[in-house]
């Protein structure tokens, strides 16, 4: 099944390694296919604070992006690509955050959420690949493409623009799309 958000294995790892040897236009596809991954961490920094520069962030996730697809071995990596590619862009924004002084989502005041020891980062990674993998078996091509759109914040108007289809065939994928979700993906 698919490795990436619209690639399969085998393409995924076709175009690192292109990238890998400095093909700009093997690079551009893979981050256009992680563009909702990448909006969907920096929406998960600015949200709730208004001090944050989303485009410095946005900046800063597609360099950390780089990096990973850079630094990513299939020979030596204990996991996959999807969860490899989060946690340095995760890592890439909090030590930029660190950098600039700005609150981390670690720094915030303790609203009574325990800190995920690195143990439950790696459970994390594995269930979010996971959930990854049920979405793309549930969902056609342009579904999937809606979804991680839409759960990176985008509006069913700026999907249907990013997309080329009317507002109304997003809202009713969108709806289609929770259909499935809920009938596969149980409720915690």
């Amino acid at each position: 099944m698919s490795e990436s958000l619209f690639l399969n294995e085998d393409a995924l790892l076709s175009l690192i390694q292109k990238a890998k040897a400095r093909d700009d236009a093997a690079f551009e596809e893979l981050l256009r296919s992680f563009r909702p991954m990448l909006e969907a961490l920096v929406h998960h920094f600015c949200s709730g604070n208004q001090r944050l520069d989303k485009g410095e962030l946005e900046q800063e996730a597609t360099l950390s992006f780089h990096q990973a697809v850079l630094k990513f071995d299939p020979a030596k990596a204990d996991a996959a690509f999807i969860p490899f590619a989060r946690t340095c862009i995760y890592n890439g924004i909090v030590s930029y955050l660190r950098s600039k002084k700005e609150p981390t989502v670690d720094e915030f005041p303790d609203d009574g959420v325990a800190v995920p020891s690195p143990t439950d980062i790696v459970i994390e990674d594995e269930s979010y690949h996971e959930l990854c993998r049920k979405v793309q078996e549930q969902l056609s091509d342009y579904e999937s493409k809606v979804w991680w759109l839409f759960v990176a914040g985008r509006t069913p108007r700026e999907i249907a623009a990013r997309v080329g289809k009317d507002e109304k065939s997003v809202t009713n994928a969108i709806y289609r799309i929770r259909q499935k979700l809920r009938s596969t993906i149980p409720n915690p």
